[in-house]
């Protein structure tokens, strides 16, 4: 069930605190973490990793990290004094052997354990939408990671400094965000070498047909757009002004809309390989003008055609102009 949010101010509280779907996401979260093969692709296959008799099992290893809020030893501490419904603090598990416990924990566990979740979320409780459509973006970072031989080879090095002699490990990382409800519906965390867009590819398993995505001025290409029309998933995206001629000139004159048309250049058809019925094809989007309150203009470009349906002013209030999120007001 869903509400349709039609403008950034208003709009009622939508999560039921009654609803069921909270109760069948907790049985499913339950269910998987008792799943053998979740277990078993949790540890790698490793035997012996989280016997049923170790007090680290795959499940409380799991929920001790998603409660994490303090130190680790107390963390511990708390859980076991709770799970054992002890009146006092005996250290069942320390420190160390922790630690060696989560470096054997295959990250699957919780990119699987987020997938159900938000899978949940969508087929039990309400949820907002715009004009029906789920309304997602998509943000990418660069991430500064710990200085650890097993991290160096799975990210390698880069040189950093005045004069290229401070070796780092870097990532890149990415998320795929329903703006409207606040849920990480996916995350990808990959090599340096790799592009935000390369990650907004993988992201796209996650996104359905007549899902309205927003992507900030680095992603935008051709062949993007075309693909995004193919797989019928209606986007908004930020321009830089000189990003084609045709922006440019629309940047540059008096006009608030204008529709434009777009061919695939012929060195991206092999993208579109799977699509062939869009290499030869024409697809019209809307450039609009928005002021933003703190009065700085932007170009945005849209499938979304409808001039006085689709108010695009709306859309980019959703995310603020670095590209980070904006909690949407009463939500």
């Amino acid at each position: 069930m869903f509400f349709i949010f039609e403008g950034y101010i208003g709009g009622n509280p939508i999560i039921n605190q009654k609803s069921p779907y909270r109760e069948e996401l907790s049985n499913k979260i339950s269910h998987e973490l008792e799943n053998e093969e979740f277990k078993s692709r949790s540890k790698d296959g490793l035997a012996g990793v989280f016997s049923r008799d170790r007090k680290l099992t795959i499940k409380n290893l799991i929920v001790i990290i998603i409660m994490f809020k303090s130190s680790i030893q107390r963390e511990l501490d708390s859980f076991f004094k709770t799970v054992s419904n002890s009146d006092f603090k005996i250290r069942e598990v320390t420190k160390g052997a922790f630690t060696q416990a989560r470096a054997k924990l295959n990250p699957w566990a919780f990119e699987r354990l987020n997938e159900i979740a938000s899978e949940t979320f969508y087929e039990g409780a309400e949820y907002y939408v715009w004009h029906g459509m789920r309304t997602l973006a998509v943000d990418g970072t660069r991430l500064v990671l710990p200085n650890h031989p097993s991290i160096i080879e799975e990210f390698g090095q880069h040189q950093f400094g005045p004069n290229a002699d401070s070796p780092r490990s870097l990532a890149m990382g990415s998320m795929l965000y329903d703006v409207l409800n606040q849920i990480t519906i996916d995350s990808k965390l990959a090599p340096y070498s790799s592009s935000e867009r390369d990650l907004l590819l993988q992201h796209l398993d996650k996104v359905k047909t007549g899902d309205m995505l927003l992507l900030d001025r680095g992603y935008p290409c051709f062949w993007l757009l075309f693909l995004l029309k193919a797989k019928g998933i209606e986007f908004c995206v930020r321009l830089k002004e000189d990003w084609w001629l045709k922006v440019k000139e629309f940047a540059e004159s008096d006009e608030k809309e204008r529709i434009v048309s777009f061919t695939l250049p012929k060195k991206n058809h092999k993208k579109l390989a799977d699509f062939p019925h869009m290499m030869n094809a024409t697809i019209q989007c809307r450039l609009v003008k928005v002021e933003l309150e703190n009065g700085e203009k932007e170009i945005l470009c849209t499938s979304l055609t409808d001039t006085e349906k689709y108010d695009l002013k709306i859309l980019s209030n959703f995310t603020t102009t670095d590209g980070t999120k904006k909690r949407p007001i009463n939500c």
